[in-house]
């Protein structure tokens, strides 16, 4: 398991923040509320699809995913925090309806003394030490302090007669908001019990959105089948070791057609404006595009310096790009997936051996299954 540093995230991708639960203002949607149009975009443009914020919890709650593994195969540490279980302030000991100690407060402060005291106590499945453990080696992520909001297309208001129906997503979003202005002042078991109910909030959000991906009706299905891609190649796969799980390995002559627009603009207006004229090409779109074509059907006409120069451009535009890796049949969402590009020399998909049950390819270092990776300029 490997959770997303969330504040990193935000910084990189340079996301606002939410700091109102009201979503109207006069007759528009207010500056910084949840349809904020400075924050999102317009509706029906292309950031109200994709542009994300973020809401500032002030004080920190376990990582949704984590929690709901412990809503799952550790109980015993769900009624911790809720506080059918307590730790006794004298002995240390975890005990049943006493006065002790218990809450997500708590259980961040404390982390070394709760963690050591559940996995003594063995009460817990296998998979709730696991989770212990877990947290306890990565607590920089096993607990935040902001969340995500997804973009406004995917979470729809409804404005009749002035008056603003919401979805739950969306109620649960103004709730978490109007809480974590509260928990800024609470103290004591005040401040115990909002945080408590925040988590709550967080994980029913959490649950919301697992509710908005999956299925056929669900959003990555949607947005992925039937659909029309700007770009799409097809190969054979091969297990490759040497390959990252969350990466696909893409020959150089389909990469050279997926990534054609991002190189003409690198060589005609980006870092590598003008290297052309050094081989006595003039800089134009159409050189550019008939050059990476030779290069692309591997033509010896092209100086090797050329090739070099494409490929460098080629290395330095899949960076950050995600491809669509999608087996059909997709009967499950393992058969479609993201993944980051690396280059290989062979005419093969090289995917990670972890990997190829779900596209029902042999794990082995040989050909099988066809895959299809589609990429879209506007991802």
């Amino acid at each position: 398991m490997l959770l997303r540093d969330l504040n990193s995230f935000i910084e990189e991708n340079e996301i606002k923040q939410v700091t109102t639960a009201n979503i109207m203002r006069a007759d528009k949607f207010d500056d910084n509320g949840l349809f904020s149009n400075v924050i999102f975009g317009l509706p029906n443009s292309s950031r109200w699809r994709t542009q994300f914020g973020y809401i500032e919890l002030n004080t920190k709650i376990l990582h949704p995913l984590l929690y709901e593994i412990a809503d799952r195969r550790a109980s015993l540490l769900i009624k911790f925090f809720n506080g059918e279980v307590t730790i006794n302030p004298d002995t240390g000991a975890l005990e049943k309806n006493s006065t002790g100690y218990y809450g997500i407060p708590f259980f961040i402060e404390n982390l070394d003394q709760v963690g050591k005291e559940f996995l003594a106590e063995d009460k817990l499945t296998e998979a709730g030490q696991k989770l212990i453990k877990y947290i306890l080696k990565h607590r920089d992520l096993a607990f935040i302090d902001k969340l995500i909001v997804l973009p406004p297309q995917y979470r729809p208001v409804d404005i009749i007669r002035n008056k603003v129906e919401l979805t739950p997503i969306n109620s649960y979003y103004a709730s978490l908001i109007n809480d974590s202005n509260v928990v800024r002042f609470a103290q004591g078991n005040n401040f115990r019990t909002v945080t408590n109910k925040m988590q709550q909030t967080v994980y029913k959000i959490y649950r919301e959105l697992t509710q908005l991906i999956r299925g056929k009706q669900g959003a990555q299905r949607g947005a992925l089948l039937s659909k029309v891609m700007d770009f799409s190649a097809r190969a054979v796969i091969t297990g490759d070791i040497n390959i990252e799980p969350n990466t696909i390995g893409v020959p150089e002559n389909l990469a050279l057609v997926l990534f054609k627009n991002h190189i003409i603009h690198d060589l005609v207006y980006g870092n590598r404006k003008g290297m052309l004229e050094q081989f006595g090409m003039k800089t134009s779109q159409l050189n550019a595009g008939r050059l990476i074509d030779l290069c692309k059907d591997r033509s010896n006409e092209v100086d090797p310096k050329l090739k070099q120069l494409v490929r460098e451009s080629l290395e330095d535009v899949i960076k950050g790009k995600v491809v669509i890796a999608k087996r059909d049949p997709a009967l499950h969402r393992h058969s479609v997936r993201g993944m980051y590009v690396q280059i290989v020399e062979d005419d093969s998909f090289h995917i990670n051996p972890i990997i190829c049950g779900p596209y029902n390819a042999d794990k082995i270092p040989s050909l099988s299954a066809a895959l299809v990776i589609m990429y879209k300029q506007s991802y």
